[in-house]
């Protein structure tokens, strides 16, 4: 009869309720460590020495407004002096670096940060299961927010910033640059605006950049180190991830810096578009601009492909020893030699539990090896190049726009 396989189904069923249970007890009592390990980063200590945000409010709003006062205003006024302003506000790389690419770095400290520190936080859930894995989160967490807090970080963001700033004043030649940085009366010189964007309104948005890097580094590191963690995986999870699903969250936060990236990407062609140039002659760009945001913000969930690989093989054995335990019942239950259908065999729920079982071993065999889903993909790539949608747009004739605004209105 298929008694013995049901019953063993079941006892491994109420095991892993059992420990859902325990994790979710042990995580009420233990707290929810990690809940705001990445809402702050570099630049913020500069910044809160400044006075611009204090301990749990980011002002945002503030912040972006300040950027805005301090890399575009200035520009506008120096480039009025020197009578290149209609030049300037024409250089839609400027005001996409200024107006969209700033504030969005500075809005993904709330977004992006909230998310990945809620990510970090379900993390101590499924460490509470042993005390030396959650002591060990716990160390895990003190460890990254020393890097975090400390001035070292700090430190290597503004020499990353000097150099790169350096090296572009040296590098590059004045008339690869925008006429509004170069000097109307001296040709071979930079103009005051062309300083202003080169040693405040640049490395401000460097700042901001580097410093999300920096912070996805910071991000790596904790996942490497949380993956060697015991963590209580479960490989008949629905997220089809052992329970690590909400890990892939991480690329809808991650979507507010890929955007910021193509704004700024998006800004260059657009000048290029003004100039003449058809934009599909910058497809592979704009494409290997959305692919590398996209490989570049994945990469990090990387580190838990070997402890997923290992879950899956682990439950393809158990799962797999369950399955033919509870096939070869079912097979001497109903294929026996001469035997005819027992009396209410429609009302028996062995083929029920056959399909039930056979359901939960698919979804082991369905198992990711990359903690992520097609949809945080989708949303991470459709980020980066919505700052081209506008691009498109200048592109196409005035007629063609008016007469999809029409197909569109009426």
């Amino acid at each position: 009869m298929l008694g013995t396989s049901t019953t063993a189904g079941e006892s491994m069923q109420a095991e892993f309720d059992a420990t859902r249970a325990h994790a979710a007890t042990a995580a009420a009592t233990a707290g929810a460590d990690g809940d705001d390990l990445f809402m702050e980063g570099p630049p913020m200590l500069v910044e809160a020495k400044l006075g611009l945000l204090r301990p749990g409010r980011l002002h945002t709003a503030r912040r972006c407004v300040v950027f805005v006062l301090i890399c575009w205003v200035p520009l506008c006024v120096l480039a009025a002096l020197d009578g290149t302003l209609p030049v300037f506000l024409t250089d839609m790389g400027a005001f996409a670096r200024s107006w969209i690419a700033g504030p969005l770095l500075l809005a993904a400290d709330a977004f992006a940060g909230r998310e990945l520190s809620r990510g970090a936080g379900r993390f101590g859930w499924l460490c509470s299961l042993s005390q030396n894995d959650r002591e060990g989160f716990t160390r895990i967490v003190a460890s990254t927010l020393r890097v975090r807090d400390g001035p070292v970080l700090e430190v290597v963001v503004a020499l990353t910033v000097g150099v790169i700033v350096a090296g572009m004043i040296k590098g590059l030649p004045l008339d690869a640059l925008p006429l509004w940085i170069r000097h109307q009366t001296q040709p071979d010189a930079i103009s005051p605006a062309g300083w202003w964007y080169m040693l405040v309104s640049m490395p401000l948005l460097l700042l901001l950049v580097v410093g999300w890097l920096w912070r996805l580094v910071l991000w790596t590191s904790f996942l490497i180190r949380i993956s060697k963690l015991d963590l209580a995986l479960i490989p008949v999870h629905p997220d089809r991830a052992a329970g690590l699903g909400f890990v892939g969250n991480s690329l809808r936060g991650f979507a507010f810096v890929a955007a910021a990236f193509g704004a700024i990407v998006a800004g260059a062609v657009a000048n290029q578009v003004l100039a003449g140039e058809s934009i599909t002659t910058f497809k592979y760009l704009i494409g290997g601009t959305a692919a590398a945001c996209v490989v570049l913000f994945t990469a990090p969930l990387l580190a838990f492909a070997p402890r997923l690989a290992m879950e899956r093989r682990k439950g393809l054995r158990q799962y797999g020893q369950l399955a033919t335990s509870f096939g070869l019942e079912f097979e001497r239950e109903w294929f026996r030699p001469r035997q005819s259908l027992p009396e209410g065999v429609l009302e028996r729920g062995d083929f029920s539990a056959a399909t039930d079982l056979y359901q939960v071993v698919d979804r082991v065999l369905a198992m990711r090896f990359v903690p992520v889903d097609r949809t945080n993909l989708l949303m991470l790539a459709g980020a980066t190049l919505l700052p081209f949608a506008p691009v498109a747009l200048i592109a196409m004739p005035f007629d063609a726009v008016i007469g999809l605004l029409m197909g569109v209105l009426i």
